[in-house]
């Protein structure tokens, strides 16, 4: 066990390449901005389609189904946003860890070598 301690600390990096789904947090990251415009947008929508009704320009049957489905629409992108910024999460923590590895292997220095 304490080779494989050992063989972290030396390689910290592995512990990124290892766990390949963290690798797409940076898409993710990117999702998330594109799925937060996308829902700006059809909260937008939302206070048009009100103003429309509103107005009289449309009819309650026709305002009703399209709210719902703009509302589940909201729902659905803020169910993905969520999922996408857990992983953009996951990814700085294994980053953080990383980093926390780089900084021990410093400290111990060439001691690490005959501890191995």
């Amino acid at each position: 066990m304490w080779h494989e301690v050992g063989e972290l600390l030396t390689n910290p990096q592995k512990l990124e390449k290892d766990d390949c789904g963290l690798n797409q947090a940076d898409e993710s990251f990117k999702n998330a901005e594109t799925l937060k415009s996308q829902r700006v947008k059809l909260q937008q929508a939302l206070e048009r389609l009100i103003d429309d009704f509103t107005e009289g320009l449309i009819e309650k049957d026709q305002f009703t189904a399209r709210m719902d489905r703009t509302k589940r629409r909201i729902a659905e992108l803020e169910a993905k946003i969520r999922e996408d910024a857990g992983d953009v999460d996951r990814r700085e923590n294994l980053r953080l860890v990383t980093n926390r590895l780089r900084d021990a292997a410093a400290a111990i220095g060439t001691e690490l070598a005959s501890a191995t």
